[in-house]
């Protein structure tokens, strides 16, 4: 409840001020005819109120809806242009990646002294140094039937740092999905034992194959999101 009365603030705030706004004519008729009574007596009053409460309902009304709408329009419009501002962000990343760097890994621990998961790694931290609002890049391996991590941007004390082999344990079911799909897309919000982000994923395929050998995932977090759109 919380978090859609967080995600719905701006048009709280909207419908906030249109009552203020509304309350503020009324009084304001009230005021005039008040006025009109005790200075003009028996003159209608109603035709000395500069702004009539009756005559000012219709346009602010449609005022009124058509900033709804357009606030409405214009949020949708920017979530479309930065979703697939991420996507594409992830396909490029995706793209440059050596799928026989990611065979050679185990996706486990031991992982840390491979040449190639360090080579993986330096090339994920260098895309991210030139990025300000992604809160992370990192890779996923099915194995044993499970989702886990492989080579991330994140530095080892990083809250966010995971390390290679470690289940993913609230993943969406987007990326497993990857795998066999190997299509790539946008997800969220939503939420996993990290936090809540928005995120866009593309499958890296072996050159030979055609398999998924690992799906690359980029992270914004949600409050960052959400201060944009």
């Amino acid at each position: 409840m919380v978090g859609f009365f967080l995600q719905q603030l701006d048009y709280f705030i909207f419908w906030a001020v249109f009552v203020i706004v509304f309350i503020t004519l009324a009084k304001l008729e009230l005021f005039w005819n008040l006025i009109s009574k005790m200075f003009l007596g028996s003159k209608e009053p109603e035709s000395y109120c500069p702004v009539p409460l009756k005559h000012a309902i219709l346009p602010f009304i449609v005022i009124f809806v058509t900033g709804f709408l357009l606030t409405n329009w214009s949020g949708n419009f920017i979530d479309r242009s930065m979703r697939k501002d991420i996507l594409s962000y992830a396909e490029d990343i995706a793209g440059t990646i050596n799928p026989e760097r990611i065979k050679a890994l185990k996706f486990s621990k031991e992982d840390r002294e491979n040449p190639s998961y360090q080579r993986v790694r330096e090339q994920l931290r260098l895309y991210t140094s030139f990025t300000g609002n992604v809160r992370g890049v990192y890779t996923m391996a099915i194995r044993d039937g499970l989702l886990v991590f492989g080579p991330e941007d994140y530095d080892e004390d990083d809250p966010m740092a995971s390390y290679p082999g470690q289940v993913y344990e609230q993943a969406h079911i987007e990326f497993v999905r990857a795998f066999d799909t190997g299509i790539s897309g946008t997800i969220g919000p939503f939420t996993d034992e990290y936090g809540t982000f928005v995120s866009a994923f593309a499958p890296v395929f072996c050159l030979l194959s055609g398999e998924v050998v690992t799906v690359l995932a980029v992270d914004v977090e949600a409050e960052e999101w959400k201060k944009v759109v």
